[in-house]
């Protein structure tokens, strides 16, 4: 069962006709969107909402994968140095993808508009950081 603010974001979505997939995870209900990015890679959008409907956590998956053993080193200082200039989203290393996070808090409200606005900066960041990490990856 979606939590309340779950089920709110996934109406705002459909209302947009979004194509989405819903999953509870032990508790915490999961949105997922697939999509393109400008740049032409795609991107695994999943949003998970905790519990206490208090945590919101969106993640980019799926968009770089694969990454050159050789080259995992100097991925780990790309990643490092847009840690240090992304306030608001993080790049890890998981594996051989690479994956984007953005967090919110919502301590009393709920808001649709500040959810989608994530969504699109991890879409953004994505979008922006691809090609030199793709260079990065296979130069």
């Amino acid at each position: 069962m979606l939590t309340n603010n779950a089920q709110q974001f996934k109406s705002f979505l459909l209302e947009r006709n979004m194509d989405l997939n819903f999953i509870d995870d032990n508790g915490e209900s999961v949105i997922e969107i697939r999509e393109m990015l400008k740049c032409g890679a795609k991107i695994r959008l999943v949003t998970v909402f905790d519990k206490d409907d208090t945590n919101v956590k969106i993640y980019g998956f799926d968009y770089i994968q694969g990454i050159n053993p050789v080259k995992k080193n100097y991925i780990y200082e790309a990643l490092n140095n847009l840690n240090s200039n992304y306030t608001f989203t993080k790049y890890y290393l998981d594996g051989d993808s690479i994956i984007i996070q953005g967090n919110l808090y919502f301590l009393d409200t709920f808001s649709n508009e500040a959810t989608m606005q994530m969504m699109l900066g991890v879409m953004d960041c994505a979008n922006s950081e691809y090609p030199a990490l793709m260079k990065l990856n296979w130069s």
